[in-house]
């Protein structure tokens, strides 16, 4: 018992070395959203973004309570790394459609960032896993309101995303057809010679 203990205690101060990283990569990119961001979407982005991070910083809060008495709560230190892989997942697909439509300087550095905190959060995982003697979920599923709506917003900026993307694919399409139309035109009449005034 006292070795599982001592365990817990590890994998929640390696937890909390990671949260205030992420807390603050939140905080960086909250800041350039609000400040370069482009469009209603971006100023969504920034809103998820704040919300978590006010969540997941009183949930950090309770983890050093937790750690400076000497008692980290396994279920706790649980839903702490699943609320972290919950927004990480919901950012990392924003990030996947951001750049298949408009990549913009906010999310320079997410690319490697975000699978980088994923890995780190799968080895939260295999810790738990080893504390619980139990395999876990990694099911990314809203759990309260926040996540709730965090995923709701998701959507929204995704279908936006996709929808300007197939905009201006379309757009894109027309203006190329255009084109061709009009270089078919010249073609034509550059094999007739010269029209005739």
């Amino acid at each position: 018992m006292r070795q599982q203990k001592q365990t817990a205690h590890d994998l929640a101060v390696k937890v909390l070395h990671f949260s205030l990283e992420y807390l603050q990569s939140q905080v960086t990119k909250c800041r350039k959203l609000a400040n370069i961001g482009e469009g209603p979407d971006a100023l969504k982005s920034a809103a998820i973004a704040k919300a978590g991070v006010i969540l997941l910083a009183k949930k950090v809060e309770v983890l050093l309570d937790q750690l400076e008495l000497g008692n980290v709560e396994q279920d706790f230190l649980l839903s702490l790394v699943r609320d972290f892989h919950f927004y990480l997942n919901k950012e990392q697909l924003r990030m996947h459609v951001v750049f298949t439509t408009a990549p913009i300087e906010v999310h320079k550095g997410m690319t490697q960032r975000i699978p980088d905190q994923l890995a780190t959060i799968e080895t939260f995982f295999l810790s738990l896993e080893t504390l619980y003697n139990n395999t876990l979920s990694r099911v990314v599923l809203p759990v309260d309101e926040p996540q709730k709506r965090c995923d709701q917003a998701t959507i929204e900026i995704t279908h936006n995303l996709l929808i300007a993307l197939s905009t201006k694919r379309e757009g894109q399409q027309q203006r190329e057809g255009f084109s061709l139309l009009v270089q078919k035109n010249i073609k034509h009449f550059e094999g007739e010679g010269r029209m005739k005034i």
